[in-house]
C-alpha cells in the first residue's frame, strides 16, 4: 500500500487513474481541537488514521546472463 483514501470522500468514484481499491479506503477519525500527536496545540478539528503498513521482502536481484568484455 502506497496510498490511502478517505472513506466517504466525494471523489472516490471519479479517480482518473483508477487507483482506488476497497483495500485502500480507510476511516480517518475526527479529532477535537487540542493536542496533536507531536505535542503541538491544534485549534481546529483534525483527522487521524490508524493503520498498519507491512513491508514485503525484496526479491533477489537477477544475475546478468551476458558476459563482460575481455580486458
Amino acid at each position: 500500500m502506497t496510498h490511502v483514501f478517505v472513506d466517504g470522500d466525494q471523489y472516490l468514484d471519479s479517480d482518473a487513474v483508477f487507483a482506488v481499491k476497497n483495500s485502500l479506503i480507510r476511516d480517518f477519525t475526527r479529532e477535537a481541537p487540542g493536542v496533536a500527536p507531536d505535542g503541538k496545540k491544534i485549534d481546529t478539528p483534525w483527522r487521524k488514521l490508524h493503520t498498519d503498513f507491512v513491508l514485503s521482502k525484496a526479491a533477489a536481484p537477477r544475475r546478468s546472463t551476458t558476459s563482460a568484455p575481455a580486458a
